[in-house]
């Protein structure tokens, strides 16, 4: 936004930049006590950012589900072009998975919600635009994984919360927990994830793993 305007406004002289200063996000806005794992994936331009977060989705978060036998684990796909992404990724390597997206009918929605809450299918793939417009909740999440941070404030901090019984794990590791992988050009909604003060700390940081508990 800020570099259309600076490249293409007319007259900048009654522009007016308003920015959150405030030091936290809405990880601190989950009403449950869980791990909250951030882990940053180097892209050398944006063009590859899905790539890169698909190999680190398939190596750290699905065979570990495959491997362990995992269930109860809700993948986040902000996008509707993330979830197809995921969901093709999933089907190539053969993992059975539930769906919730906004243009699945009603009956597919309740199905696949059920048959994740009693652990026939170990994966939900759950969309922002699903979330934006019907605010369906999901049972039996025991793991939560953010393929990007949500647009909106609350989102983040309402999905954290279904996490049943709290969560230790989360990031690469089994068990439980919520997990956001995220690169250097999603500022604008890691700011609103983790606040102002902790983007910062995040994105000049030298490590790659952040824990928020």
């Amino acid at each position: 936004m800020t570099a259309t305007f600076n490249n293409n406004a007319r007259s900048p002289a009654g522009a007016v930049k308003v920015k959150d200063t405030r030091g936290y996000g809405s990880v601190h806005n989950v009403q449950i006590k869980a791990r909250h794992a951030f882990q940053r994936v180097d892209s050398a331009d944006f063009r590859s950012v899905q790539k890169r977060k698909l190999e680190f989705l398939k190596a750290s978060v699905v065979k570990e589900v495959v491997n362990r036998k995992e269930t109860g684990v809700l993948v986040y796909c902000p996008s509707y072009f993330d979830f197809v992404a995921v969901r093709n990724m999933l089907m190539k390597m053969e993992v059975r998975h539930a769906a919730v997206t906004e243009y699945a009918r009603w009956s597919e929605v309740q199905r696949g919600r059920s048959r994740f809450f009693h652990g026939e299918l170990p994966i939900m793939l759950y969309t922002g635009r699903m979330w934006f417009f019907n605010r369906t909740k999901i049972r039996g999440v025991k793991r939560v994984h953010f393929f990007s941070a949500p647009e909106y404030t609350d989102e983040y901090a309402e999905i954290a919360s279904w996490v049943e019984g709290g969560g230790g794990g989360g990031g690469g590791g089994g068990g439980g927990g919520v997990a956001t992988t995220f690169t250097k050009f999603e500022g604008a909604a890691m700011e609103k994830v983790v606040g102002v003060k902790g983007w910062k700390h995040l994105r000049e940081s030298e490590k790659g793993t952040f824990v928020f508990a």
